[in-house]
């Protein structure tokens, strides 16, 4: 696919989401409820037109010399597609934070009453991720050409990709002590990912156009969703939003090492589960997709110590690692509550005076 194609069919894109957007909001304003099939219509078309954009140039588009001279994807780090990312990441964000407030105090209700305004918010960028999801699935990954082709490496159980799960799923618990604990969870630690991901850049890119939109699309939602949960759902109130998410964080864990120790296994007899390295957390896996915490992992394995001990020593570091991440982001939210709280109080007071 030549540039100016590539280029077409993204114009087409943001001309689409345009469109819709504002016809959805026009009629949403002039006729309340009066067409709410057609904005129900339009919402969906903008919540899965990424995933038709990503499709349609498909593996057919790179960044070629022109655009990258050198060639080495690494190199797409805080260029124009980088910092183009960047730049639309914050305007929906700021989009999304000025609604946060409206949508917590909001008495609408969504599918048949079961969600509220901010849960209903949360699915419709889910279903946006899976998506995406399903384009990388089936045509990067090689889903498409069935089972024998397909590169488990890619299997969603990276902690990147929780939010397949998380966002769609969450909003429908009932119970609200576990919806709450996966609420914390999504605004604190998917946050730490998201965020250091969208700034590092480095090997998420790759010259494949496409792939590249989905990186940035995915990891820009996951910092978007957090910070609008953070302040729809004040984040930073109690502390035992912090222990919640670390126990789901840690429950997580647990699932994706019993995952990697059984792939390790079914590998002798079906090699390609062998690529699997779940929250790159596994025993076996010589990786290096993190910063000194693989290194650690190469380390303790060549130590000579027994795997069953790697498995444990490294899964309670990464767990630590996270932890003190996820209290840094807790305790920044903590303090700005605070400030907005003791900033209400006093103009509470002020008014009452």
């Amino acid at each position: 696919m030549t540039n100016s194609t590539g280029y077409t069919y993204t114009a087409i894109f943001f001309l689409l989401l345009i469109i819709a957007f504002v016809i959805k909001s026009l009629v949403h304003q002039r006729h309340f409820g009066k067409y709410s099939k057609l904005e129900s219509l339009l919402k969906y078309f903008m919540i899965f037109l990424p995933m038709i954009y990503l499709f349609v140039i498909d593996l057919d588009w790179s960044f070629g010399l022109n655009f990258l001279p050198s060639q080495n994807s690494a190199d797409l780090t805080w260029s124009v597609f980088h910092i183009g990312s960047l730049v639309v990441m914050l305007i929906f964000m700021a989009i999304l934070l000025a609604r946060a407030p409206i949508d917590a105090k909001s008495q609408r209700r969504y599918l048949g009453g079961r969600l509220d305004a901010v849960d209903h918010t949360i699915f419709q960028l889910g279903l946006m991720m899976v998506g995406i999801e399903i384009f990388k699935q089936l045509v990067f990954l090689n889903l498409g050409d069935g089972l024998a082709n397909y590169q488990w490496y890619g299997l969603p159980l990276q902690f990147c990709s929780v939010p397949i799960f998380l966002y769609p799923l969450s909003p429908l618990v009932k119970n609200k002590r576990i919806k709450d604990a996966l609420y914390s969870f999504i605004a604190i630690f998917t946050l730490v990912a998201g965020l250091s991901v969208m700034l590092v850049g480095g090997s998420v890119f790759t010259l494949n156009v496409s792939i590249s939109i989905h990186t940035m699309l995915w990891h820009g939602t996951m910092v978007i969703v957090a910070s609008y949960v953070m302040v729809a759902r004040k984040l930073g109130s109690k502390w035992r939003q912090y222990v919640e998410a670390l126990i789901v964080l840690a429950i997580l864990v647990v699932i994706v090492q019993i995952v990697n120790v059984s792939f390790h296994f079914l590998s002798f007899k079906f090699p390609g589960l062998e690529s699997f390295d779940g929250f790159f957390i596994n025993p076996w896996a010589i990786n290096q997709n993190m910063p000194v915490l693989s290194n650690i992992r190469i380390a303790l394995q060549e130590s000579g110590m027994h795997v069953a001990f790697v498995g444990i020593i490294f899964t309670l570091l990464y767990l630590t690692t996270f932890a003190v991440g996820g209290l840094l982001i807790f305790g920044v939210a903590r303090l700005i509550h605070h400030q907005v709280s003791t900033k209400s109080h006093l103009n509470e007071s002020q008014v009452k005076v």
